[in-house]
């Protein structure tokens, strides 16, 4: 977060706090937010992948509410998609700015933990090319032995000529 996001984030949570609000969204919210369902983000929340809130602690069914910033944050390192609303059938007039910037501040995290695994995909695919290079020039050098250890072995053969075990075995004439 560079020093303009820092104040902004500092002045939109100042400007909360002198309104009595946080950054709690109702979860029927959260979930057209990042284009999910509610079952889903309550599923997360009994997975304690996110923490939901309770509008009044002590009434069970109040209203739950989640955190916006938690909810992107969980988005963005979870490897999800916060994908746009869906559209309505309802002729409203689409999202609200603030859950747009939540949204797009949700984005450009997903963009940046995808540019930086991306980094090390490749990093490990040069590691890999290289070593395939290696193993194919390794390759290459046994088989350029084995080619001269055949003729080697190929001269031997013709140098020696018959051995004399075969001579005997192989000659038409009686043995005197």
């Amino acid at each position: 977060m560079n020093c303009n996001e820092e104040l902004l984030e500092g002045a939109r949570a100042a400007y909360l706090a002198a309104r009595g609000e946080s950054d709690l969204i109702p979860i029927k919210e959260a979930a057209t937010l990042v284009d999910r369902t509610v079952p889903t983000l309550k599923k997360w929340i009994k997975n304690d992948e996110i923490t939901g809130v309770r509008e009044q602690p002590d009434n069970p069914r109040s209203r739950l509410m989640v955190s916006r910033r938690e909810l992107m944050a969980h988005m963005a390192t979870a490897g999800k998609s916060a994908n746009p609303p869906r559209p309505k059938a309802s002729s409203s007039s689409g999202p609200s700015k603030g859950v747009l910037k939540a949204e797009l501040e949700g984005q450009k995290a997903l963009v940046a933990a995808l540019q930086t695994q991306l980094e090390m995909v490749t990093a490990q695919i040069s590691a890999i090319e290289e070593a395939k290079r290696s193993e194919q020039r390794r390759a290459d050098d046994w088989k350029d032995r084995a080619a001269g250890l055949e003729a080697e072995l190929k001269a031997m053969k013709l140098s020696a000529g018959t051995p004399w075990w075969k001579k005997m075995l192989t000659t038409s004439k009686p043995i005197a």
